[in-house]
């Protein structure tokens, strides 16, 4: 049995598991003969076709005829339109941050170098003779 919360997020009850792949990608026939592509790693429901046979192609030639499945409102999007929205956001000065901005302010909060290197020092010198 594969996982509950498909079965409520993609109203998928009725199914039959057609190809298994080490427990992590599944391929599904619903009675009319759609074939979906449940991948369990990414927790993704993909349409690969109207039946078997496409299916198959769509996922070894026409990637572009390959739709994910949006949970709840079951909505079909192209692959490439998650991945041009990934690409775009990865691409976008919020996907950064400045590591030197934060260490600084982290410093400030803690009292500043000196202080960080005293409590060092002190923590150090402790271990060094612990059996005393």
């Amino acid at each position: 049995m594969l996982y509950n919360n498909k079965d409520v997020i993609y109203r998928i009850t009725d199914y039959r598991i057609v190809l298994a792949c080490n427990n992590y990608c599944f391929w599904l026939e619903v009675p009319d003969g759609d074939i979906y592509l449940w991948s369990h790693m990414v927790g993704s429901m993909v349409r690969g076709g109207a039946n078997m046979e496409e299916a198959l192609t769509n996922y070894l030639f026409n990637r572009e005829n390959l739709r994910y499945v949006v949970e709840y409102s079951l909505e079909l999007i192209p692959l490439d339109a998650y991945e041009e929205e990934a690409e775009e956001w990865a691409n976008s000065p919020e996907a950064c941050i400045d590591v030197t901005k934060l260490s600084l302010k982290h410093e400030s909060k803690m009292g500043g170098k000196k202080k960080q290197q005293k409590k060092k020092k002190k923590k150090k010198n402790k271990n060094k003779h612990w059996w005393k």
